[in-house]
C-alpha cells in the first residue's frame, strides 16, 4: 500500500492548453501572463484558473488556462475546449467533469441528467497521451465575469491496481472572453457614437513605456478589438459581444501614459471591460 500511494504521489493530470492561450489570474498564486486570440478570429479565450497536482493528485498547486469559443450566432452559449494531458504511467479511464452551477451560468449536460452529475469526458488517456474535450455552457448575463468551481473525476490503472482520484479546478470567464474582434467602418462607427444609445465610461493608465503601435496591437490580441481607424497618437477601436453588444474605444497616448474613453450599449459590461483592459495596459 506505501509503494502504491508513493507512486501515485508521483502521479499528475495535466490540464493543458494550445500555446496561444496562456493564463490570467489565480487567487492564491498572484498574477500570471495572459495572451489570448490573434485578431480577425472567431475565438473568445478566457482565462480559466485550474489547480494542478505534480504529487498527490488532489493538491492544487499550478495553473493553466483553456478556450473559450464564442459566436455571434449564439448569445446565450459558449463552448470551453479543454486539452487534457496524461503526465503520469498509469491509464486514465472513466473521466468525468462536472462543475457547480451558478444562477447565471450553468454547464450543459445529457437529458435527464441532475446537476450533481458530471459530463464524460469522451475518451481515455494511456500514458503521454493528450487529447481535447469540449464542454457547452449556457450564459444569461455577460456584464460581469463569472467564476465557476469544477471536478475531474477518473479512474489511474496501472500495474498494481485501479485508484479513483479527482482534480479539483476553478474556471474564469472573463467579460473580455464574451468579445467577438469584428470589423467596423469609419461611418458605421461615427453613427454609434452619435445615436445617443451609448453609456460611456474612461480609464487612464501612468507609467506606459511602450509604443502606441504595439500597445493597439495588444489591446487587439488580448481583448478582441480591431482598430476602426487611427491618427498619430490617437484610435478608434471596436468590438462586438456574443449578445450584440457594441464597444467603442478611443484610445489615446501621452508621453508615459494611455487613455481608454469607451462607449458601450451596456454600462455594466463596459465598466469590467475597461477594468480587465486597466489589468492589461499595466504591464506596458
Amino acid at each position: 500500500m506505501g509503494n502504491g500511494g508513493s507512486q501515485r504521489e508521483q502521479e499528475g493530470l495535466r490540464i493543458a492548453d494550445r500555446a496561444e492561450t496562456w493564463l490570467s489570474v489565480c487567487e492564491d498564486s498572484g498574477s500570471f501572463p495572459c495572451s489570448l486570440c490573434a485578431c480577425g478570429t472567431s475565438v473568445a479565450h478566457a482565462p480559466l484558473v485550474c489547480w494542478l497536482p505534480p504529487r498527490p493528485l488532489t493538491r492544487p498547486c499550478s495553473v493553466q488556462t483553456y478556450e473559450v469559443q464564442g459566436s455571434l450566432q449564439e448569445d446565450s452559449r459558449v463552448t470551453v475546449s479543454i486539452v487534457l494531458e496524461n503526465q503520469s504511467s498509469s491509464f486514465l479511464k472513466n473521466m468525468e467533469l462536472n462543475v457547480l452551477d451558478s444562477l447565471n451560468t450553468k454547464l450543459a449536460r445529457p437529458e435527464g441528467s441532475s446537476v450533481h452529475d458530471g459530463v464524460p469526458v469522451p475518451f481515455q488517456l494511456p500514458p503521454g497521451i493528450s487529447n481535447e474535450a469540449q464542454f457547452v455552457f449556457t450564459i444569461q448575463s455577460i456584464a460581469m465575469a463569472q467564476k465557476l468551481k469544477g471536478t475531474l473525476t477518473f479512474i489511474a490503472k496501472n500495474d498494481e491496481g485501479s485508484t479513483h482520484e479527482k482534480l479539483d479546478f476553478k474556471l474564469h470567464f472573463s467579460c473580455t472572453s464574451y468579445l467577438i474582434t469584428t470589423p467596423c467602418y469609419s461611418d458605421a462607427f461615427a453613427k454609434l457614437l452619435e445615436s445617443g444609445d451609448l453609456s460611456m465610461s474612461s480609464i487612464k493608465v501612468d507609467g506606459i513605456s511602450m509604443s502606441f503601435q504595439n500597445l493597439l496591437a495588444k489591446i487587439c490580441f488580448h481583448h478582441h478589438f480591431s482598430v476602426v481607424e487611427r491618427v498619430n497618437s490617437c484610435a478608434s477601436m471596436y468590438s462586438r459581444s456574443i449578445q450584440g453588444h457594441h464597444v467603442c474605444l478611443l484610445v489615446k497616448k501621452g508621453e508615459k501614459s494611455v487613455s481608454v474613453d469607451g462607449k458601450c450599449s451596456d454600462s455594466t459590461l463596459l465598466s469590467n471591460l475597461l477594468e480587465e483592459m486597466r489589468a492589461t495596459l499595466a504591464t506596458c
